[in-house]
């Protein structure tokens, strides 16, 4: 039994909002798997590339900005590194 129909034979009862709940859901989308299963790859793909593009953004930002460095740096050791730095 695939995911989608183990879903399908059992809904999530806690009123989920997950992506296959609410293909599962659509009335189009009943009895097509494959197109459950594209629209997922499709939604998975076109995050991962955005989240790749706004990184790539944000670091040439950072690196195009003598005072953004500065600040990221020193949130970096502050919030991120501050026990490290304390034991040295």
């Amino acid at each position: 039994m695939t995911i989608i129909e183990e879903r399908r034979a059992n809904p999530r009862k806690d009123g989920g909002a997950d992506l296959l709940s609410i293909l599962l859901e659509d009335e189009a989308y009943t009895g097509q798997n494959e197109i459950i299963i594209d629209e997922c790859i499709t939604f998975f793909l076109a995050g991962s590339q955005t989240v790749k593009v706004t990184d790539a953004n944000m670091l040439m930002h950072i690196a195009m900005r003598e005072d953004v460095r500065k600040q990221v740096r020193q949130e970096l050791r502050e919030k991120v590194f501050k026990e490290q730095i304390e034991r040295g």
